[in-house]
C-alpha cells in the first residue's frame, strides 16, 4: 500500500514538471514575436526579392492566340511581421535524447508583388503592361523545433503542403473564364514554387536562428 502511494505521488510530481500545450503555445509565440523579426530583418528578408517567370496559356479559337506573360522580378512583403501561431502546439515529448515540439505557423497575409506584360490575349497581338499582387490565404507551414534538454534548440523541421493565392491584377485581360482559370492557375503554381524557395532557403536560417533563442519547454 505504502509503495503504491509512493508511486501515485512520483506521477504527480513528474506530470508537474511535464511540459504541456500552454507551454509549447508560449514557446513558439516568442520565438515569431520576439525573435523572428530581427532575424529575418538581419538577413534581409522584407521585403526580399523573387526571381522572374514566364507563363502561358494555349489558343481557345480563332479568337484569340496563344496567351505569353512575362513577370519581372517579383518583391516578398511580411515575412518579419505577418507570422503567427495557428492553433495549439503539440505537447512537448521525447525523441531519442532530444525534446520535440511542433505547432502550425500561419503564412496568411504574406504578399508578393511582380510588374508584367502580355500579349496573345487578343487577335491584335498587341502588348499589355500591368501590375499583379498575390496574397497567401488559408495557409500554414508545419514547424518543429528540437534539442538536449538545457541547450539551444534546432529547427528540426519547416514545411509547407500546398499554398493559397488571391491573385489581383490592376489592368484586366479580358480572358474568357476557361482562359482565365488556366492563366491564374498557372500563375499560382510557378509563384509557389519560387515563394518556397525563399521559405526553404534563407527563411529556414532566420528560422532556426530564432527556434534556438528560446528555452524548449520540458518533456
Amino acid at each position: 500500500m505504502a509503495i503504491s502511494s509512493l508511486f501515485c505521488v512520483c506521477l504527480v510530481i513528474a506530470g508537474a514538471f511535464a511540459g504541456s500545450i500552454q507551454d509549447a503555445n508560449m514557446y513558439m509565440d516568442a520565438v515569431l514575436r520576439d525573435h523572428l523579426p530581427n532575424n529575418v530583418r538581419s538577413l534581409n528578408l522584407d521585403p526580399v526579392g523573387v526571381p522572374a517567370f514566364n507563363v502561358k496559356v494555349d489558343s481557345t479559337g480563332f479568337t484569340n492566340r496563344d496567351l505569353k506573360a512575362e513577370f519581372r522580378s517579383g518583391t516578398l512583403y511580411g515575412l518579419s511581421s505577418t507570422l503567427r501561431r495557428r492553433g495549439d502546439c503539440g505537447v512537448p515529448g521525447w525523441q531519442g535524447a532530444n525534446v520535440t515540439t511542433g505547432c502550425y505557423m500561419s503564412l496568411d497575409g504574406l504578399r508578393i508583388t511582380f510588374d508584367g506584360s502580355a500579349k496573345g490575349y487578343d487577335m491584335s497581338g498587341s502588348k499589355k503592361d500591368f501590375s499583379m499582387d498575390l496574397v497567401v490565404e488559408k495557409t500554414n507551414a508545419f514547424v518543429e523545433a528540437t534539442g538536449w534538454s538545457g541547450r539551444p534548440a534546432v529547427l528540426k523541421t519547416l514545411t509547407v503542403t500546398g499554398v493559397n493565392f488571391r491573385i489581383n491584377m490592376n489592368k484586366s485581360l479580358n480572358l474568357n473564364s476557361k482562359r482565365q482559370k488556366k492563366f491564374e492557375k498557372a500563375i499560382s503554381q510557378s509563384v509557389q514554387n519560387l515563394f518556397l524557395g525563399v521559405l526553404y532557403g534563407p527563411f529556414r536560417e532566420a528560422l532556426n536562428r530564432s527556434v534556438a533563442r528560446v528555452a524548449l519547454p520540458r518533456a
